[in-house]
């Protein structure tokens, strides 16, 4: 996706809301492509409304959380990355109903916090990822830099819908699974 100067709003964000929208109705609607292609566009596009530098999806299971998909260049938010649950920022962002968010982690509290510690985040955006009933992982993005402003109730929203978009096809893929079994 490239982008130009006239996809920079005035608050500094590259995408309008609505841009934003549209690009994201375009790609989960395209049944055609692979859900992991889909699931990659999301990310950089997630990552290019936010203004942050990484966007990635995980899979919590048994106290570790792995990194499934990513988009960005942060060293320790790559595919196939794991960690302690206890160490990751998405440890809170499964106890929450709404998107955790941070604008300024040192100035919030997070200094000492095994997460801040461990990947040196200042901002997040986060949602949990529920299948069938279940916590499957998290929907977040991240930047080593803190924010100028704090997430809005539009990005909370829009990140909470591409994890909505997550958790169907997830369900969808386990509910295929268990067909083709029986």
């Amino acid at each position: 996706m490239s982008l130009s100067d006239d996809d920079r709003s005035d608050d500094g964000r590259v995408l309008s809301e609505g841009e934003a929208l549209r690009r994201m109705y375009r790609i989960t609607a395209d049944h055609e492509r692979p859900f992991e292609e889909r699931l990659g566009e999301l990310l950089t596009l997630g990552r290019t409304y936010l203004g942050v530098e990484a966007g990635f999806l995980t899979e919590i299971s048994d106290g570790t959380q792995v990194i499934v998909e990513a988009s960005g260049d942060h060293e320790k938010l790559q595919a196939g990355e794991s960690c302690p649950l206890s160490k990751a920022y998405c440890r809170k962002t499964v106890k929450r109903e709404n998107a955790l968010t941070v604008q300024h982690a040192a100035l919030e509290g997070w200094e000492r916090d095994a997460a801040y510690e461990e990947f040196g985040l200042e901002s997040y955006i986060g949602t949990k990822v529920v299948v069938d009933g279940d916590v499957y992982g998290t929907f977040c993005f991240a930047d080593s830099e803190p924010r100028e402003r704090e997430f809005s109730e539009d990005e909370e929203t829009y990140v909470e819908l591409m994890a909505e978009w997550v958790s169907y096809e997830l369900f969808q893929r386990q509910a295929t699974a268990r067909i083709e079994r029986q």
